[in-house]
């Protein structure tokens, strides 16, 4: 059987440079906010566009329901933007993807293939 991974789709354009550069733009300040505070929205933020509602974010995140709605607040705060927007929610849903990739680095020569 035909397994295909479909994060490998993200480095079929060997531009590991502009995707960082989108997940800054959509994500940068509130990558900033955990940097700073030890804190975790961007991947609450993650686990609440996956759409399966905040009980069960909350359960992947071994948070209770309240500190979700109250991480909520913080993330609308920070980014002001309308993750029920389904334009809005696509691209944040792709930078959260993406800043997760970040974290376990991107792939060996990505970023030296993006320079002329």
């Amino acid at each position: 059987m035909y397994s295909f991974h479909s994060d490998a789709l993200l480095f079929k354009v060997d531009r590991a440079a502009e995707l960082e550069e989108f997940m800054r733009r959509w994500l940068g300040p509130l990558i900033d906010y955990d940097e700073k505070r030890h804190a975790d929205l961007t991947l609450t933020l993650g686990a609440l566009l996956e759409g399966r509602g905040l009980r069960h974010a909350a359960e992947q995140l071994v948070i209770h329901v309240s500190t979700l709605k109250y991480r909520i607040k913080r993330i609308h705060e920070i980014l002001a933007l309308d993750y029920h927007d389904p334009e809005i929610a696509f691209n944040l849903a792709l930078a959260v993807r993406l800043y997760r990739i970040s974290r376990r680095g991107w792939p060996a020569g990505a970023a030296e293939r993006t320079m002329p």
